[in-house]
């Protein structure tokens, strides 16, 4: 029978092993360089951009952008 440190162990090293196969997101989406297509490598998405006008529009709104898609 396994001790409870050798559990948590085994455990700890599953739970790392599928942290890495899982996609990770970056602190901020405006600082990933994602290219426009496979044929454009070198023209980028302004995500920052994007974020930057999305946090005007929820400044304005004061709230969740949700409710908008509701109506």
């Amino acid at each position: 029978m396994l001790n409870l440190s050798s559990r948590t162990a085994n455990a700890v090293r599953a739970l790392q092993r599928l942290a890495a196969s899982m996609a990770t997101a970056a602190p901020r989406i405006g600082d990933t360089k994602v290219p426009m297509s496979l044929f454009e490598k070198r023209a980028f998405i302004n995500y920052q951009r994007i974020e930057d006008n999305l946090a005007v529009i929820r400044k304005r709104f004061g709230s969740c952008l949700n409710h908008l898609a509701e109506d």
